[in-house]
């Protein structure tokens, strides 16, 4: 097929038609095992899914569709004939070409193609639950690259709050423990690995899910609070590679900063095992050397929310063990002062005083006589609105 047939015909019909009969011959021929009618078949659907590709999106040197087809044509019959819910379907058996031309023809439908406030694709993909319960399971593939394919798809969607809640929702019915959310299983699925490739892709749809919208973060934390953060410390605490631990600590650093998400502050800074968790780490890491740097800066943003929270001031566990390792926790904040450039320090110099000062008045180190020749102790500022 050539462009110019399609130009010249203009019938959007006939393009998702012979679109659909290629895709369906390639994978009856897979399925028969016929590797040369499947190659074949396999060319064929490549080169229709790029003549699309460049009808729907336009490319280098021409423009998009909307040029030559009136009012979505050639969109709404992809969107009616259900071939993208094909393809995601069958997401794991396409080559790598027809997936680089799947997932921008997926963007430019689920993005660009709307009647006023209507999203034809956002309305599919929440009538069909399970494509999106497919893409999300072929996130642990063993290839790489249909784990990328997926990913990126998930996280088209999760800029939407109707498909996130959803995704929020998801269990995984393959999986033994069915009260489990199919995101906190995609965290307990990262535990030991060694491979930090395979989970990069897992941790882009995790970002985009939790962090896209605050009122879909509020209620997953909301919901589950306790698995959720046994799930990070399970991360956190592992075997697993460090730069898959890194990841996990910039997801949970930017969580639990959130202040829109005070259950998770409030709860998970009020556990001591937690503070110790976080103090362990701090003694273990080297800051000087410098692929630990931004190791021990996001480690130490979350540490000093646990002597910053002012319900720890009434905790005697909590004062108990500033006190007896004092020396300890000074040197942990001065050894995380130090790693920071000379740029940061003039901003966060306020914060370390403070952090300072909350440790003092825990362990009890502050000169009483002082404080009330000043007039009383200044208060600190809390991350936690009581």
């Amino acid at each position: 097929m050539d462009i110019n047939e399609y130009v010249d015909q203009l019938n959007s019909v006939k393009i998702v038609s012979t679109l659909k009969r290629h895709l369906l011959l390639m994978l009856s021929a897979s399925k028969r095992n016929d590797v040369l009618k499947a190659k074949q078949s396999t060319i064929r659907l490549e080169q229709s899914l790029e003549l699309v590709r460049n009808l729907m999106c336009g490319n280098f040197f021409t423009e998009s569709a909307k040029v030559i087809f009136d009012h979505f044509q050639l969109e709404r019959e992809m969107v009616e004939q259900d071939v993208i819910g094909l393809f995601m379907a069958n997401l794991d058996r396409l080559s790598i070409c027809i997936g680089r031309h799947l997932i921008q023809i997926f963007e430019h439908l689920i993005h660009n193609f709307s009647y006023q406030t209507s999203r034809p694709m956002v309305e599919v993909l929440n009538r069909h639950e399970y494509l999106l319960q497919h893409t999300c399971r072929l996130l642990k593939h063993e290839n790489d690259l249909i784990s990328s394919m997926a990913e990126q798809i998930l996280v088209q969607c999760c800029r939407y709050n109707v498909l996130s809640c959803k995704l929020i929702d998801m269990r995984d019915t393959n999986h033994s423990n069915l009260g489990t959310p199919a995101y906190i299983d995609l965290l307990h699925s990262m535990e030991n690995s060694c491979n930090p490739c395979r989970m990069i892709s897992k941790f882009r749809f995790l970002t985009a899910l939790l962090q896209t919208h605050d009122e879909i973060a509020i209620y997953a934390v909301n919901r589950d609070l306790h698995q959720l953060t046994d799930a990070f410390n399970r991360l956190l605490m592992g075997k697993c590679h460090h730069l898959i631990r890194f990841k996990c600590l910039l997801l949970f650093s930017d969580l639990i900063q959130n202040r829109k998400l005070q259950k998770l502050l409030s709860s998970y800074t009020s556990n001591m095992d937690n503070f110790k968790l976080f103090y362990d780490w701090l003694l273990q890491l080297q800051p000087n050397a410098n692929e630990f740097k931004q190791e021990c800066i996001k480690t130490f943003e979350v540490f000093r929310l646990f002597l910053l929270n002012p319900n720890n001031l009434k905790n005697e566990l909590f004062k108990t063990f500033c006190m007896e390792n004092y020396l300890s926790l000074s040197s942990i904040i001065e050894r995380a002062e130090k790693v920071r450039s000379y740029s940061d320090l003039a901003l966060m110099f306020p914060e370390y005083n403070d952090v300072r000062e909350r440790l003092m008045e825990m362990a009890d180190k502050v000169d009483k006589t002082k404080t009330k020749a000043r007039g009383g102790s200044r208060r600190l500022p809390s991350t936690i609105s009581i």
